[in-house]
């Protein structure tokens, strides 16, 4: 459920992420309409992933969402938030956690000297905001529950160093903890992947971003990490069977803050194809049938091959 669209207060990021912004939150209506959806299929359970912008703006509505799920008498069988820590108090985080929403991914892009160049605040541009989201992270380590954080660190060649240097920290504080596990991905031109007409390489050039063309030094990383005592995420991804995309999956549904209905939280803005319904302002929605047919009759769990 995407319950807010731009960055609000806390992060003003222009070309850091590959979603077009605008500055509104989920309405009542749809989380209604959600909660019509849920019923249509009849659900007992229900796994909830948040993502926004950022989806703790909107934490007010996220409790919204688990009373109306409760009164429906659904049960929540688990559920993540992609989140850049910055709001993650001890009360949010342990409030998620007691309702099951128990995996968190959180972006560090190395230590604070690298990460606070484009991870800005709003209004107050001198803040680090990465001592305030390691804080938070850290401050989970008195929650005896069971969760995981997803610590994922953006790689270019400009930070390749100050990654390494996070590693160090992460070692000292998460060792050998199986509760925190370390993501390393390439940064990627995802906008002009997305939305190739619209891109505007003049803008990415201002990053002076160099990046990476191998996956050799996120190996070596990787391997620094384990030697650390540190746990991977890339080895719960490693799955012997394999895994099929939420997307191909036929009770797998995008709410947007508007009111979409979509199915890939990638090509977000690719109404054409990605959105198959919308919520109505009377809380009624629709889903095109044949359209969204097209993302779930041929997929890794039918398809021969792939099985």
């Amino acid at each position: 459920f995407c319950l807010s669209r731009g960055l609000g207060d806390v992060y003003k990021r222009q070309i850091y992420c590959y979603e077009n912004f605008r500055n509104i939150f989920i309405k009542d209506y749809v989380i209604q309409g959600m909660i019509n959806i849920v019923r249509s299929y009849s659900a007992k359970n229900v796994y909830l992933s948040f993502f926004g912008g950022e989806p703790l703006l909107g934490f007010r509505y996220i409790k919204k969402i688990f009373d109306k799920l409760y009164s429906e008498g659904v049960n929540i069988i688990g559920g993540s938030v992609t989140t850049n820590g910055y709001l993650l108090s001890s009360n949010i985080s342990n409030y998620l956690i007691n309702n099951r929403v128990n995996t968190f991914q959180i972006t560090l892009d190395g230590m604070g000297y690298t990460h606070n160049k484009t991870r800005v605040l709003k209004n107050n541009k001198g803040i680090s905001t990465f001592e305030t989201i390691y804080k938070n992270i850290l401050n989970t380590k008195k929650i005896d529950s069971d969760f995981k954080i997803i610590i994922r660190c953006n790689l270019s060649k400009d930070n390749v160093d100050s990654v390494r240097e996070l590693i160090d920290l992460l070692a000292i504080d998460f060792a050998n903890d199986n509760r925190y596990k370390l993501l390393i991905t390439k940064v990627k031109d995802w906008k002009s992947v997305n939305n190739p007409d619209e891109f505007n390489k003049d803008e990415v050039n201002k990053m002076k971003l160099n990046l990476i063309q191998n996956e050799d030094i996120i190996i070596e990383l990787y391997e620094y990490a384990i030697n650390k005592g540190l746990y991977l995420y890339i080895k719960d991804q490693l799955k012997v069977l394999g895994e099929a995309c939420y997307a191909g999956k036929p009770n797998s549904f995008i709410i947007r803050a508007d009111g979409r209905i979509q199915k890939c939280t990638i090509i977000l803005d690719n109404d054409e194809l990605n959105t198959i319904g919308r919520i109505m302002k009377d809380s009624n929605f629709y889903i095109d049938k044949d359209k969204h047919k097209l993302w779930y009759s041929k997929n890794a769990l039918n398809i021969k091959k792939c099985k």
